[in-house]
Protein backbone atom coordinates (compact mmCIF):
# COMPACT_ATOMS: atom_id res chain seq x y z
CA UNK A 1 0.00 0.00 0.00
CA UNK A 2 1.05 3.29 -0.80
CA UNK A 3 0.69 6.30 1.29
CA UNK A 4 -0.21 9.16 -0.71
CA UNK A 5 1.32 12.74 0.45
CA UNK A 6 -0.34 15.00 2.08
CA UNK A 7 0.56 18.19 3.73
CA UNK A 8 2.31 17.96 6.70
CA UNK A 9 0.19 19.16 9.84
CA UNK A 10 2.70 22.41 10.28
CA UNK A 11 2.21 23.19 6.65
CA UNK A 12 -1.51 23.12 6.53
CA UNK A 13 -1.48 25.54 10.08
CA UNK A 14 0.58 28.04 7.56
CA UNK A 15 -1.56 28.06 4.79
CA UNK A 16 -2.87 31.33 4.48
CA UNK A 17 -6.36 30.43 3.63
CA UNK A 18 -6.47 28.77 6.98
CA UNK A 19 -5.20 32.00 8.79
CA UNK A 20 -8.15 33.74 6.66
CA UNK A 21 -10.40 31.81 8.24
CA UNK A 22 -10.27 33.93 11.10
CA UNK A 23 -10.39 33.47 14.34
CA UNK A 24 -12.78 35.79 16.47
CA UNK A 25 -11.68 38.66 18.33
CA UNK A 26 -13.09 37.50 21.76
CA UNK A 27 -11.63 33.93 20.71
CA UNK A 28 -13.59 31.89 23.36
CA UNK A 29 -10.68 29.11 24.87
CA UNK A 30 -12.27 28.20 27.35
CA UNK A 31 -14.89 26.49 25.27
CA UNK A 32 -12.71 24.85 22.93
CA UNK A 33 -10.29 23.53 25.62
CA UNK A 34 -10.93 19.87 27.40
CA UNK A 35 -9.12 18.97 30.53
CA UNK A 36 -8.76 15.39 28.51
CA UNK A 37 -5.98 17.10 26.18
CA UNK A 38 -4.02 18.25 29.54
CA UNK A 39 -4.26 14.50 30.27
CA UNK A 40 -2.95 13.75 26.82
CA UNK A 41 -0.01 15.81 27.73
CA UNK A 42 0.52 14.40 31.05
CA UNK A 43 0.71 11.23 29.77
CA UNK A 44 3.31 12.00 27.29
CA UNK A 45 5.08 13.36 29.93
CA UNK A 46 5.78 10.21 30.94
CA UNK A 47 6.84 8.69 27.73
CA UNK A 48 10.03 7.50 27.16
CA UNK A 49 12.13 10.24 24.88
CA UNK A 50 12.36 7.72 22.28
CA UNK A 51 8.04 7.37 22.40
CA UNK A 52 8.05 11.12 22.21
CA UNK A 53 10.04 11.60 19.43
CA UNK A 54 8.25 8.90 17.31
CA UNK A 55 5.23 10.77 18.25
CA UNK A 56 6.30 13.98 17.03
CA UNK A 57 6.79 12.34 14.12
CA UNK A 58 3.48 11.08 13.66
CA UNK A 59 1.58 13.91 14.43
CA UNK A 60 3.65 16.04 11.37
CA UNK A 61 2.07 13.78 9.08
CA UNK A 62 -1.67 13.83 10.81
CA UNK A 63 -4.31 13.75 8.24
CA UNK A 64 -5.91 17.12 8.76
CA UNK A 65 -9.44 15.64 9.73
CA UNK A 66 -8.16 13.84 12.41
CA UNK A 67 -7.32 16.80 14.09
CA UNK A 68 -9.06 19.69 13.06
CA UNK A 69 -10.31 20.23 16.60
CA UNK A 70 -7.30 20.75 17.81
CA UNK A 71 -6.17 22.88 15.36
CA UNK A 72 -8.94 25.28 16.24
CA UNK A 73 -7.62 25.34 19.63
CA UNK A 74 -3.44 25.96 19.17
CA UNK A 75 -5.34 29.00 16.81
CA UNK A 76 -6.87 30.28 19.58
CA UNK A 77 -4.52 29.75 22.49
CA UNK A 78 -1.56 31.56 19.94
CA UNK A 79 -3.18 35.30 20.84
CA UNK A 80 -0.02 36.88 18.84
CA UNK A 81 -0.82 34.61 15.79
CA UNK A 82 2.97 33.72 15.58
CA UNK A 83 2.15 30.13 14.68
CA UNK A 84 3.84 29.14 18.01
CA UNK A 85 2.80 28.39 21.73
CA UNK A 86 4.98 30.42 24.81
CA UNK A 87 4.69 28.84 28.29
CA UNK A 88 2.84 32.01 29.39
CA UNK A 89 -0.25 31.27 26.50
CA UNK A 90 -0.45 27.90 27.31
CA UNK A 91 -0.83 27.87 31.46
CA UNK A 92 -3.87 30.88 30.21
CA UNK A 93 -5.45 28.16 28.62
CA UNK A 94 -5.10 25.83 31.37
CA UNK A 95 -6.21 28.81 33.62
CA UNK A 96 -9.18 29.12 31.55
CA UNK A 97 -11.00 25.91 31.78
CA UNK A 98 -10.02 25.79 35.70
CA UNK A 99 -7.50 23.33 36.00
CA UNK A 100 -6.63 22.78 39.28
CA UNK A 101 -3.12 24.52 40.41
CA UNK A 102 -1.29 21.33 40.95
CA UNK A 103 -2.14 20.38 37.55
CA UNK A 104 -1.27 23.72 35.82
CA UNK A 105 1.90 23.14 37.70
CA UNK A 106 2.36 19.88 36.26
CA UNK A 107 1.82 21.18 32.98
CA UNK A 108 4.71 24.08 33.03
CA UNK A 109 7.02 21.05 33.64
CA UNK A 110 6.10 19.19 30.95
CA UNK A 111 6.43 22.00 28.45
CA UNK A 112 10.12 21.72 28.34
CA UNK A 113 9.33 17.81 27.56
CA UNK A 114 6.79 18.58 24.38
CA UNK A 115 9.20 21.01 23.16
CA UNK A 116 10.83 18.66 21.68
CA UNK A 117 14.06 20.75 19.78
CA UNK A 118 14.20 23.15 23.15
CA UNK A 119 12.93 26.53 21.01
CA UNK A 120 11.38 27.55 24.00
CA UNK A 121 7.97 27.44 22.05
CA UNK A 122 5.36 24.97 21.13
CA UNK A 123 5.22 24.62 17.61
CA UNK A 124 1.71 22.83 15.90
CA UNK A 125 3.14 19.41 15.32
CA UNK A 126 4.82 19.18 18.95
CA UNK A 127 1.28 20.39 20.42
CA UNK A 128 -0.31 17.82 18.35
CA UNK A 129 2.04 15.12 19.56
CA UNK A 130 1.39 15.85 23.18
CA UNK A 131 -2.54 16.81 23.07
CA UNK A 132 -3.76 14.26 19.93
CA UNK A 133 -5.63 11.07 21.81
CA UNK A 134 -3.13 7.93 20.79
CA UNK A 135 -7.05 6.65 19.29
CA UNK A 136 -6.84 9.34 16.86
CA UNK A 137 -3.36 8.78 15.28
CA UNK A 138 -3.29 6.50 12.01
CA UNK A 139 -1.53 3.84 11.27
CA UNK A 140 -0.77 5.51 7.87
CA UNK A 141 0.93 8.90 9.83
CA UNK A 142 2.49 5.99 11.90
CA UNK A 143 4.22 4.21 8.97
CA UNK A 144 5.11 7.41 7.00
CA UNK A 145 6.63 8.09 10.77
CA UNK A 146 8.45 4.56 10.61
CA UNK A 147 9.94 5.38 7.03
CA UNK A 148 11.35 8.49 8.31
CA UNK A 149 13.82 6.52 11.03
CA UNK A 150 14.35 3.75 8.44
CA UNK A 151 17.09 5.52 6.19
CA UNK A 152 18.24 2.20 4.96
CA UNK A 153 14.19 0.91 3.95
CA UNK A 154 15.52 -2.47 5.52
CA UNK A 155 12.00 -2.17 7.21
CA UNK A 156 13.66 -2.11 10.82
CA UNK A 157 15.37 0.86 12.98
CA UNK A 158 18.48 0.60 14.27
CA UNK A 159 19.89 2.27 17.19
CA UNK A 160 22.07 4.41 14.99
CA UNK A 161 19.09 5.21 12.95
CA UNK A 162 17.76 6.36 16.09
CA UNK A 163 20.75 8.78 17.13
CA UNK A 164 20.65 9.87 13.82
CA UNK A 165 16.96 11.51 13.77
CA UNK A 166 17.70 12.89 17.55
CA UNK A 167 20.71 14.63 15.86
CA UNK A 168 18.46 16.06 12.73
CA UNK A 169 15.95 16.96 14.98
CA UNK A 170 17.58 18.45 17.36
CA UNK A 171 16.96 16.79 20.36
CA UNK A 172 18.45 16.59 23.34
CA UNK A 173 21.56 13.39 22.86
CA UNK A 174 21.06 10.19 24.34
CA UNK A 175 23.43 8.10 25.09
CA UNK A 176 23.68 4.62 23.06
CA UNK A 177 22.98 2.04 26.03
CA UNK A 178 20.36 4.60 27.15
CA UNK A 179 18.86 3.85 23.29
CA UNK A 180 19.52 0.23 23.26
CA UNK A 181 17.59 0.10 26.48
CA UNK A 182 14.89 1.83 24.94
CA UNK A 183 15.02 -0.50 21.79
CA UNK A 184 15.32 -3.60 23.74
CA UNK A 185 12.15 -2.37 25.77
CA UNK A 186 10.52 -2.84 22.28
CA UNK A 187 12.05 -5.68 20.64
CA UNK A 188 9.63 -8.38 20.64
CA UNK A 189 11.70 -10.60 18.31
CA UNK A 190 14.56 -9.73 20.00
CA UNK A 191 17.14 -9.03 16.77
CA UNK A 192 17.86 -5.55 18.43
CA UNK A 193 16.11 -3.11 15.67
CA UNK A 194 12.84 -2.28 15.60
CA UNK A 195 9.79 -3.35 13.03
CA UNK A 196 7.21 -1.41 12.28
CA UNK A 197 4.65 -3.44 13.93
CA UNK A 198 7.14 -3.35 17.04
CA UNK A 199 7.13 0.66 16.56
CA UNK A 200 3.44 0.62 15.80
CA UNK A 201 2.85 -1.45 19.24
CA UNK A 202 5.48 0.89 21.08
CA UNK A 203 3.14 3.54 20.59
CA UNK A 204 -0.46 1.89 21.35
CA UNK A 205 -1.55 3.00 17.58
CA UNK A 206 -4.35 0.52 16.27
CA UNK A 207 -3.45 -0.85 12.78
CA UNK A 208 -7.31 0.21 11.99
CA UNK A 209 -6.18 0.22 7.98
CA UNK A 210 -4.75 -3.14 8.17
CA UNK A 211 -1.37 -2.13 6.71
CA UNK A 212 1.14 -5.15 6.05
CA UNK A 213 4.60 -5.54 7.71
CA UNK A 214 5.82 -5.37 3.84
CA UNK A 215 4.36 -1.75 3.43
CA UNK A 216 6.81 -0.59 5.60
CA UNK A 217 9.79 -1.83 3.48
CA UNK A 218 8.51 -0.23 0.72
CA UNK A 219 10.37 2.30 -0.70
Amino acid sequence: KVVPERLSAQQVLADDWLWALGVEAERPVARALDPEMFANAAKFGEMTALQRASLHRVAYHMEDERVGGLRDVFLQLDVDFDGKLTKEELLHGADLIGLPAEESARMAELFDQIDSDGSGFLEYTEFLAAMTPLSKMSAEACLVAFRSFDKDRSGTISVEEIQRVFTQDGADKISTDRLKEAVGCCDTDGDGEIGFEEFRAMLNISNEGSIPLQAAVAA
